[in-house]
């Protein structure tokens, strides 16, 4: 909240409202770093308890000025230590805290005081609305303030603590959780603390999942939210439904994906959870200075500080992180071999199986290769399934291992008649939404043959995700987690209260496949909208530049007598105005607008911005590139380059590298020229660090009610299906919605369809009140360009 400055008087640093002197925020270090670093060799310095120095980056600071840069290294490698002019023959003398805090005293007294306002108006805000008030414990220095403010502000009966334990946690962490918990329960007797954790360890999941990824993350939704929702579901077990708000302490300087969370957010990791971030604009060393401000009073609460930040971690979390970089690596595997040596083990096995160059697995697990895996392809696993073609029925052979019967169970989801006959057979009927279907379920010795009726799509794929489910499912947690009523439980085996059941289907909609392991199994892209064009390889390397479309809009009639580009440029441009629905057809020295986009040239000079957000709709329906890099990763993420390229050529192996990293750059090119996808709607964000290059694929909340308006009758039309709800529209991996195309949240989707409903009845009908939250279209639009005819409203 304020920019930092260096205090050479206390070896410390100062708060301050602005300053052209201001600094990155720098993180203090202890003397276990540079023991361990072997500082020692160059440096005299006390061992104490207290900092001895900064460190921004891998650049450590003394009195101000670099001393030294610690350079290379990787897991098993350490940095060489490079010692500046400044930085030789030094004898530390260590930061004066008391007085350093005593400078400071004033600025930590507004942030502190403003934390405690927000979480004050928090609670009373949502005290009626709440079942239960978390404080989320994760060991770590933002949890441990957090914590720490919360507990001085709102009564300890009105709150509890849970520490979500992975099971990938260092020694320390586990440590940390017990003195924090010993700490203030003799201040607040009556505070209660739980531990949340899954039924199954994380070394045994990663065996079935694979190692997760920095595309595939399905280790947080199993080993972090799941688990404290079911615990708070049990805790509470009187209740139908459940609300919870979490106060967390995600910092926005943590990472860059983080500095554009919301303060509070509604539903945006899980339906039934608020997040909210009392230190959000807290930078690192504000973070630290609260801890020595609060120690003044209570020496203890400084001694509760993981000692893990002591050793060099920026962060404290999983041993094993697809997110982790060399440095942290580095010191894990220094300073706790056999916590990192379990994972590190599963990813050289992994490791074994995909590579034909055996002397190239120490460099897969050494270099981070693993952290790219896109897709299940090189799983080699007893769990699969296959949907055969047939016309008229669901026809699916799976693997026949040791769950399958009890993974049966899934279709106590409907109203059923299936019954065992004999010899391995069983036949019957579901009931799905007043559909019957026959079908039949034949044991052979190998495999399982499961056959249904096909019925219209919404029903069939209800049938594809439960056949999914029945294959895959290890009961792993995270579909019970997003049951709304508590009538699902998954461990120790799968059970349905069918009275509690309100058919939501809330557990088969976790993604387009039903079930989060077949997700991270799967075998490059399926289902979803078809697509059209010959290719992905239609723009050579050329994105959709901003300054094209307005040049073609101005001189419509003229454009292809009249314009600058390049032959190249031109039939890239060409391909990208076909994509988005603008021409029809073309001639040697014509255009053919379509009437969409006639009435996209009227809109645009009205509203470019509203302008885009439609074409943007269009091209995830008709450009191979967008559709795909929409489908393939969840908002919130930052890419590289190089995972995008493996990712693509997981998915399209039989393309070469020059026909994948064509498309690549053009998508790229459309983010970098074209500032409304890039900076303005962040669908992708580019940023260069050195030599790399990042997308950071964030979506936006400002989007025009028409754009949602088109966008969900595009859904409807696609489908033929003019009745939904909410829910549907917020499913992360559901294809075609408004979350899926821009990334908009859901509680900002909800406000927007709130006022179409009251501005636009004749197109949408709206109902968000108690148990219901049901959209109703006019099924007589067929056409979702008339939307844009007499198009005269804004969020008005």
């Amino acid at each position: 909240m304020y920019k930092i400055i260096w205090d050479i008087q206390t070896r410390g640093i100062l708060l301050v409202e602005s300053s052209e002197d201001a600094i990155i925020p720098p993180r203090p270090v202890f003397y276990e770093e540079l023991d361990l670093l072997g500082f020692d060799k160059f440096w005299e310095y006390p061992r104490i308890e207290n900092p001895l120095l900064w460190a921004i980056g891998r650049r450590y600071y003394y009195e101000g000025k670099i001393v030294a840069e610690a350079k290379g290294g990787g897991i098993f490698k350490p940095p060489i230590i490079d010692i500046t002019e400044n930085g030789k023959n030094l004898y530390i003398e260590p930061i004066d805290i008391k007085l350093m805090i005593e400078k400071n005293a004033e600025k930590i007294k507004v942030i502190e005081n403003e934390a405690i306002d927000f979480i004050a108006d928090t609670h009373k805000k949502y005290k009626k609305r709440i079942d239960q008030f978390v404080v989320s414990f994760s060991g770590g220095k933002d949890s441990q303030v957090v914590l720490d403010l919360v507990s001085r502000t709102i009564p300890p009966d009105d709150f509890i603590v849970v520490f979500t334990d992975t099971t990938m946690e260092l020694p320390t962490t586990y440590k940390t959780y017990e003195q924090t918990k010993k700490y203030y329960q003799n201040i607040y007797p009556s505070l209660k603390f739980y531990i949340a954790k899954n039924e199954q360890p994380a070394h045994k999941l990663w065996e079935l999942f694979g190692p997760p990824s920095r595309i595939i993350r399905w280790c947080c939704s199993v080993y972090k939210t799941s688990p404290v929702v079911r615990l708070i579901r049990n805790l509470n077990s009187d209740r139908k439904k459940i609300k919870i708000l979490v106060f967390e302490g995600v910092r926005a300087d943590e990472s860059s994906m983080r500095s554009f969370h919301n303060r509070t957010a509604d539903a945006s990791k899980h339906m039934t959870v608020i997040n909210s971030r009392p230190i959000i604009y807290w930078s690192i060393p504000e973070v630290f200075a609260y801890i020595y401000y609060v120690s003044q009073t209570n020496e203890k609460f400084k001694k509760i500080l993981n000692i893990a930040y002591k050793y060099g971690l920026n962060r404290v979390g999983c041993s094993i992180c697809p997110f982790g970089s060399d440095w942290s690596e580095y010191i894990i595997h220094k300073k706790f071999p056999n916590t990192a040596k379990k994972f590190s083990k599963i990813i050289k096995n992994f490791a074994n199986e995909i590579l034909e160059d055996k002397h190239k697995i120490n460099d897969y697990y050494n270099l981070g290769h693993w952290k790219k895996r896109a897709g299940g392809r090189i799983i080699f696993t007893n769990f699969k399934i296959n949907f055969l073609s047939n016309s008229s029925k669901i026809t699916a052979k799976i693997n026949n291992h040791t769950r399958l019967i009890n993974n049966l169970k899934w279709f106590n989801l409907f109203e059923n008649t299936i019954n065992y006959l004999d010899n391995g057979k069983y036949s019957g009927k579901i009931k799905i939404d007043e559909k019957i279907l026959d079908g039949s379920i034949n044991f052979n010795k190998d495999d399982v043959l499961i056959e249904f009726d096909k019925q219209d799509s919404k029903t069939s794929s209800i049938i594809r995700k439960i056949l999914n489910k029945i294959s895959y499912c290890i009961s792993c947690g995270v579909c019970e987690a997003e049951c709304p009523t508590g009538a699902l439980k998954v461990f120790p085996s799968i059970y349905v209260e069918r009275s509690l059941c309100i058919k939501c289907y809330n557990c088969l909609n976790l993604n387009s496949f039903g079930c989060i392991l077949a997700k991270s199994l799967n075998f490059g892209e399926k289902g979803g909208i078809s697509m059209k064009g010959s290719g992905i390889d239609r723009y050579s390397t050329f994105g959709f530049r901003k300054e094209w479309l307005k040049s073609f809009f101005e001189n419509m009639d003229v454009w292809m007598k009249n314009n600058i580009l390049g032959p190249k440029q031109i039939k890239a441009f060409l391909v990208w105005l076909k994509e988005s629905e603008i021409i029809e057809k073309q001639s040697k020295d014509h255009l053919y607008p379509s009437d969409l986009g006639k009435l996209l040239q009227q809109t645009y000079f009205k509203d470019e911005n509203l302008a885009w957000q439609i074409i943007w709709t269009n091209l995830y329906y008709n450009s191979n590139i967008i559709h795909w890099y929409l489908n393939s990763f969840e908002w919130g993420i930052t890419l590289s380059k190089d995972i995008l390229f493996e990712k693509m050529k997981e998915d399209y192996p039989n393309l070469s590298d020059t026909t994948i990293r064509n498309p690549l750059s053009a998508l790229i090119e459309t983010f970098n020229k074209n500032d409304y996808f890039g900076e303005k709607l962040k669908f992708g964000l580019i940023e260069k660090k050195g030599k790399n290059l990042y997308i950071k694929k964030i979506g936006s909340d400002d989007i025009n009610p028409l754009a949602i308006l088109y966008t969900i009758y595009r859904y409807a039309i696609h489908r033929n299906k003019y009745r939904f709800t909410l829910s549907e529209l917020c499913e992360k991996d559901n294809r075609g919605t408004p979350y899926k195309i821009f990334g908009i949240s859901q509680s900002k989707l909800s406000e927007i369809l709130l006022w179409l409903h009251e501005n636009k009845k004749e197109l949408i009908r709206f109902e968000y009140k108690a148990d219901l939250d049901n959209i109703n279209l006019s099924d007589s639009i067929k056409d979702y360009a008339m939307l844009l005819k007499n198009y005269n409203f804004k969020n008005e």
